[in-house]
């Protein structure tokens, strides 16, 4: 960081607090979308088997079948609902960036 010897200490303490604030929110960002992407992956992967799951119901009842396919649409659910919550933390993050970073182009410390 440049120091700025025209601003008192305190602005410079602020840009300093400020672009922690913007490391660290840029890190969870990072790491939500790591996350986003993995449980992205292991619900395609659960789909996958369901269908093939499905795909073998023809015959008689099969309970241990229907209990496979029952636990896996359970894991479905919830993993919906888990991509949904990263989702929605990947905007709260992203406009939490772009709030610090114009915070910062505010203090003169963004170039």
């Amino acid at each position: 960081m440049k120091h700025n010897y025209n601003q008192p200490p305190c602005a410079e303490h602020q840009q300093q607090h400020l672009s922690r604030i913007y490391r660290r929110v840029l890190w969870q960002l990072k790491n939500t979308h790591a996350l986003h992407k993995e449980l992205a992956w292991e619900l395609d992967d659960v789909e996958y088997s369901l269908r093939s799951l499905r795909g073998q119901q023809d015959g008689p009842t099969d309970r241990l079948l229907e209990r496979e396919i029952t636990l896996l649409e359970r894991r479905r659910a919830t993993l919906e609902d888990r991509v949904l919550r990263e989702l929605l933390r990947i905007d709260e993050l992203t406009a939490r960036v772009e709030t610090t970073r114009h915070a910062l182009t505010r203090s003169g410390c963004w170039n």
